[in-house]
């Protein structure tokens, strides 16, 4: 047996280290945050796909606009 093993035997198990002090060992259940959908998106994260819906719309909108100018007899 080697100074390693010999040494972690003479400690008893509940004395050893503990990387958290005061955990029970288990892990806390999964909440959503204030800015979280039930997605699991950020509030940042929902931003940025509203801003890219809004802008997809707003291509649109112009392009629609352009076909309409285009259309116009010129006189």
């Amino acid at each position: 047996m080697d100074l390693q093993e010999e040494s972690s035997e003479s400690i008893p198990e509940s004395d050893g280290w503990d990387p958290v002090p005061g955990s029970t060992g288990r892990q806390a259940a999964d909440s959503l945050g204030e800015d979280e959908d039930a997605e699991g998106r950020s509030e940042s994260a929902q931003l940025f796909e509203e801003g890219v819906t809004e802008a997809e719309h707003d291509q649109m909108r112009q392009a629609s606009r352009a076909d309409e100018k285009n259309d116009e007899p010129t006189p």
